[in-house]
């Protein structure tokens, strides 16, 4: 901090409490080169999530200035002293917790006496804004909790997803293998019935080569190779898609044992979601 650099100087406690920070402490700061008192609490909570909030209370009492890390809030009128003109704020990060910090100031800029302040105002100025901070903080808490809640929802959903895709395409995968080997006895009769056709102009060169057609003799030599191959391959082809359906048919129970646990999976993971979704709701009814 650039225009506040805070030393302690002295610490005295304003409220009889075993909680550390539920103690308004009061020291001595430098500001704009003088010393002033300052009164401040400690809360447990980054300054980064403080100021905000802080800033949003403040405006309650008056018009607040925003000066980077300093505010300024002009005081329209207080129950903390009728000489209160101006509260200068500031919040120090000590990492693992955050001193909120004011200066109480009269009309001429100086800090006010003790005499001057009612100590029951100060305190539920600084007090409630600990109850709002602890609140807030709380609130963050729980919605950090609830988008962690919500990432293995998500996380369950896509699992449930990709089991449902794999049994659909297995499903696909089945139809599409069981069709071609119903289709396939048909296939293979037309290649036979094409491949005999050919046996029998062969045969016929063979009686009578005068007799001879446009085709050249070894055409139907490698005509009837050709459909010899294609029976060959035929059958080949069969009984592959006879095994791919096969495999199809011993991975569908496992491919339904997946997705009926993704489903419970789901089942369970929007249990807790909701649940998170409650306890938001209750945190914000209070």
């Amino acid at each position: 901090m650039k225009k506040i650099t805070a030393f302690l100087l002295l610490v005295c406690l304003t409220v009889a409490s075993s909680s550390f920070a539920q103690h308004i402490l009061k020291s001595s700061t430098l500001y704009q080169g003088e010393v002033f008192t300052t009164d401040y609490i400690f809360i447990r909570s980054d300054a980064k999530g403080l100021e905000k909030d802080w800033k949003t209370y403040l405006s309650k009492t008056g018009s607040v200035s925003d000066d980077k890390d300093l505010l300024t809030v002009k005081v329209n009128s207080s129950n903390i002293s009728r000489d209160l003109k101006t509260i200068i704020s500031y919040i120090v990060d000590h990492k693992e917790f955050s001193a909120v910090h004011v200066i109480l100031l009269d009309e001429n800029g100086r800090s006010l006496a003790n005499n001057q302040v009612n100590p029951e105002a100060l305190e539920r100025l600084l007090y409630d804004f600990y109850d709002l901070a602890y609140y807030n903080e709380e609130l963050r808490m729980a919605n950090t909790d609830l988008e962690l809640a919500e990432k293995l929802h998500d996380n369950a959903e896509k699992s449930k997803s990709r089991a449902e895709r794999a049994l659909a395409a297995n499903l696909r995968s089945q139809e599409k293998y069981g069709k071609k080997l119903t289709e396939s006895p048909e296939k293979l009769a037309e290649i036979i019935k094409d491949k005999n056709e050919v046996y029998q102009q062969i045969l016929q060169r063979d009686v009578n080569v005068a007799d001879s057609t446009e085709t050249e003799p070894d055409e139907l030599d490698k005509e009837f190779s050709k459909q010899e191959k294609k029976i060959i391959k035929t059958r080949n082809l069969e009984e592959k898609n006879a095994d791919r359906l096969k495999k199809a048919e011993d991975q569908f129970e496992g491919l339904t044992d997946e997705l009926l646990a993704a489903r419970v999976e789901l089942e369970k993971a929007t249990q807790v979601f909701e649940s998170k979704k409650v306890v938001i709701q209750d945190l914000k009814k209070k």
